[in-house]
């Protein structure tokens, strides 16, 4: 485990295009979200806990638990330092780090934590989050906290993965019904133009068989088209 990130593995560029991605920012409340925040605060002990997503300026919190709130600025988290790093974050007392203020790690502007325990929500251009425990006492978290936290962030992933593929899927169904609509009416477009051509059309498929036979076709030869539709046309 990482107790303290020393060096950004990841270019924060590609970081935030990956976490835009996924298109979870500002979405509305996910029930099965909710449940692994829940859980996390209850294996843990915490009074506190979240599923942050960590953009250029802000900390949004899609579940919460035990604290009101939508987001914090990103310099007022601990979730800035757990995301430079694969593995979780431990912060025994915020009180005895520089890095945090004296009252703790801020969640509200009420509530100052002094332990916080977070996973990263690591995907393939690195970190866009974290699900966070946290508890205004020191020392509140442990090692295997830190493990179940880990397998609980994974199910975070696994699910937002799911949920851009499936998006993905549906994205291309769409496209490919846009494309069979505007085909149709073009091929309706076409019909009507041949149909009103006084001109003799009869088109044949490379294997010489009657595909399209036009109206004017109709009237001079007494046949209609669906009469010779497939039809290999006569050949001298």
């Amino acid at each position: 485990m990482s107790y303290l990130a020393t060096s950004a593995q990841w270019s924060e560029a590609d970081r935030l295009k990956s976490l835009h991605e996924y298109e979870i920012l500002d979405t509305p409340a996910d029930p099965a979200f909710d449940e692994l925040v829940r859980v996390a605060a209850q294996v843990t002990g915490a009074p506190y806990a979240y599923l942050g997503f960590l953009d250029a300026n802000r900390l949004w919190f899609k579940s919460r638990f035990g604290f009101q709130g939508s987001e914090i600025p990103r310099l007022a988290t601990a979730d800035q330092y757990t995301i430079l790093e694969p593995e979780p974050l431990l912060v025994a007392d915020a009180a005895m780090e520089p890095r945090f203020p004296v009252r703790g790690i801020p969640l509200t502007r009420a509530v100052h934590c002094r332990s916080y325990l977070a996973a990263p929500l690591v995907g393939p251009e690195g970190s866009i989050g974290t699900l966070a425990v946290l508890s205004p006492k020191p020392n509140q978290f442990t090692e295997q906290h830190a493990s179940i936290l880990s397998v609980l962030a994974r199910q975070v992933m696994m699910r937002l993965e799911y949920s851009i593929h499936s998006k993905g899927q549906d994205h291309s169904l769409r496209a490919r019904q846009r494309i069979e609509r505007a085909l149709m009416v073009e091929r309706n477009f076409v019909s009507a133009v041949l149909d009103t051509m006084s001109a003799l059309v009869l088109v044949v498929d490379t294997a010489g068989r009657i595909v399209r036979f036009n109206r004017a076709c109709e009237e001079i030869s007494g046949y209609t088209f669906a009469e010779l539709a497939g039809r290999s046309f006569p050949q001298e």
